[in-house]
């Protein structure tokens, strides 16, 4: 499997982590906003309030999101591979950081221009904290879905090499 290969599937497992998550933050986060006007919610509401939600954003923060995803991983896959910080390349710790911070920095420069809130679970700072986890997630799961489908591809390489060798020394 190739470098592309393992970003592009690193990359649309990273969206499903941070689409789920956030989803699962904002719709929690209304609900309790619900609940603290005292308006009871059975089990059955919240369960179908979470699958709804899941499903009728997706066309459009679900987009955002993997727009956002794929742009901000693919800039720090180049910076990553070309800037060297005291003569290293800049850590694989760093897809954790940027997929947080670029969920934040998106909900807060659309607010100024659409004048309200896009995400309403987004509010309050509990509820961009949240939404900054979810980044947070998506970017661990590009992290390790990534080097772990690398390390997979060498061992085989590895493996195939020995096989090869062992072929060749039978003769």
């Amino acid at each position: 499997m190739g470098k592309l290969s393992r970003r592009a599937i690193g990359l649309l497992l990273a969206f499903a982590v941070t689409y789920s998550v956030a989803t699962c933050c904002h719709t929690l986060m209304v609900l309790q906003e619900l609940n603290s006007l005292n308006i009871q919610l059975d089990s059955a509401t919240i369960v179908k309030s979470l699958v709804k939600d899941w499903l009728y954003m997706l066309p459009t923060y679900g987009v955002m999101l993997f727009v956002l995803l794929f742009s901000s991983f693919l800039l720090t896959t180049y910076v990553r591979h070309r800037v060297r910080f005291r003569g290293e390349r800049i850590s694989r710790w760093i897809f954790p950081v940027v997929g947080a911070l670029a969920i934040l920095l998106t909900l807060n420069m659309l607010y100024p221009i659409l004048d309200f809130t896009l995400i309403a679970g987004a509010r309050g700072f509990w509820g961009m904290l949240l939404q900054g986890v979810a980044g947070l997630c998506g970017g661990l799961a590009y992290m390790y879905s990534v080097e772990w489908m690398r390390k997979r591809a060498r061992g085989r390489a590895k493996q195939r090499h020995l096989t090869a060798k062992q072929r060749r020394s039978t003769f």
